[in-house]
């Protein structure tokens, strides 16, 4: 459980000084980050072991001051840690055979044993497929186009799931404008460099950003598609492309993003066809531009007609289909920023949400804010109601973590925001402790066998 204390910090808006986001930070780390559950995470049911105490923590302090290969006997070890350095950032690395702290005294090379299979999408790869809601800051156009991330969220999943048999997955919203994946079944965790790589360039499709730089695709789609592409396709980014692409972002509204989306038809002779299809259609509806939707038919009609069908699927992936940073998967020792941090850039906490929920999930209304958290919890509760809410909290049981009560939604919506993407992560600890508690029978089935298999001999 959390508790919520009242401090005294003044409150100032989201462009904060240094030396206020760290005072926030401080409060933060004592009061409401879910110390106990990140442990718990970590340590994968096995207080007992190294797990723990030999994984990387890196501290990203303020001034741009970088920590790397810090390292944790316990939980209370690291909580004053935190309290005391005040992190304006906390990633997490590999489980290594030695603490990572002990590096430059150990007689032993420091070695990564395992670590979470891990993935990171940003929204900023996604700026060459963006139309009408391209427009504002990184956090305002984030929100605006969710839908990529939400789509990307929704095919991971499922191949994750569905082709590889993972089970326990964490999606983490990365507080300014993207997401991270974490997988944390065992096969998961001790996975060569070898492996994390052929899996993530399973899943990835590498698209040229500007068509001038090649002669030719990177990526080459085959007819009929891969199953798995099949499936991104026809559950996910057809859907995404008709009603997202086409009518929200109007990618092919204007001249000049008409002229961007014909460049990937690279055979000018077939582009020259199309260009003159949409010439006759524009003619027959007056002055009024053609719609995107309706460049759209035209285009796919003469793509049929020229037996592009491969194309057709290329152009639906390409404004579409995940866009995976693969250099954060393919290497065991590679960092990743903590569920539940602060972004200093927006305030936002980094929550977790549920893939199924990833299309309803938008970061203005479901990551609060840091500042935002602090000012609900002052300004709303009197020393008595804080302490009455305080033993709330730490009753409150998992569903009513996920439901927070009609009361409790009035008064702190923010802090219910918080809830309940602590209800996520429990939801998360608990997958990871049922693999826990079927490792644990198969090793006693495993040793029972050898002991039997000696016995005999």
């Amino acid at each position: 459980c959390f508790c919520v204390i009242m401090v005294g910090i003044q409150q100032s808006g989201s462009g904060t000084n240094t030396t206020h986001f760290v005072s926030q930070l401080q409060w933060y780390y004592a009061r409401l980050f879910p110390l106990q559950s990140i442990h718990n995470w970590l340590s994968y049911s096995q207080p007992d072991s190294t797990l723990f105490s030999h994984r990387e923590v890196s501290f990203t302090l303020s001034g741009d001051i970088y920590l790397r290969f810090r390292s944790f006997r316990n939980a209370s070890e690291l909580h004053t840690a935190l309290k005391d350095r005040a992190p304006i950032k906390i990633d997490f690395g590999a489980i290594y055979n030695i603490p990572p702290v002990s590096r430059s005294t150990s007689h032993s090379p420091l070695v990564a044993l395992e670590k979470e299979l891990v993935f990171d999408i940003d929204m900023t790869d996604y700026i060459d497929v963006m139309g009408d809601l391209n427009e504002g800051n990184e956090m305002e156009r984030t929100d605006k186009n969710w839908e990529y991330m939400a789509a990307a969220v929704t095919i991971l999943d499922e191949a994750l799931r569905g082709d590889f048999g993972f089970e326990s997955i964490l999606w983490v919203y990365s507080g300014r404008r993207g997401i991270h994946c974490w997988v944390a079944d065992y096969r998961a965790r001790v996975l060569s460099n070898e492996s994390r790589s052929a899996i993530a360039e399973f899943l990835a499709i590498k698209f040229e950003a500007d068509s001038a730089s090649s002669k030719r695709n990177t990526f080459t789609v085959t007819h009929p598609l891969h199953p798995s592409l099949s499936r991104a396709k026809s559950q996910v980014c057809e859907q995404v492309f008709n009603e997202f692409v086409l009518l929200k972002q109007n990618i092919l509204q204007g001249e000049e993003r008409e002229r961007k989306f014909l460049q990937w038809i690279q055979d000018p002779v077939l582009r020259e066809k199309i260009e003159s299809a949409l010439l006759r259609s524009q003619s027959k509806s007056a002055s009024v531009e053609l719609r995107s939707d309706e460049k759209w038919h035209v285009i796919v009609k003469e793509l049929k007609a020229n037996g592009q069908l491969a194309l057709i699927d290329y152009l639906i992936l390409k404004y579409t289909y995940p866009r995976l940073d693969i250099a954060v998967s393919k290497d065991i020792g590679h960092l990743l920023k903590s569920p539940f941090c602060v972004h200093p850039k927006t305030g936002r906490v980094c929550v977790p949400f549920r893939a199924r929920d990833a299309y309803e999930f938008r970061p203005k209304l479901n990551a609060p804010e840091l500042s935002a958290l602090i000012d609900e919890l002052n300004s709303r509760l009197s020393a008595k109601e804080c302490a009455q809410f305080n033993e709330k909290l730490d009753s409150l049981s998992l569903s009513e973590l996920k439901y927070p009560s009609n009361e409790l939604l009035e008064k702190y919506p923010g802090t219910c925001q918080f809830m309940q993407s602590i209800a996520v992560f429990q939801e998360f600890l608990l997958d990871l402790r049922h693999e826990n508690s079927q490792l644990q029978i198969q090793r006693q089935d495993e040793i029972a066998a050898h002991e039997f298999i000696k016995n005999i001999n």
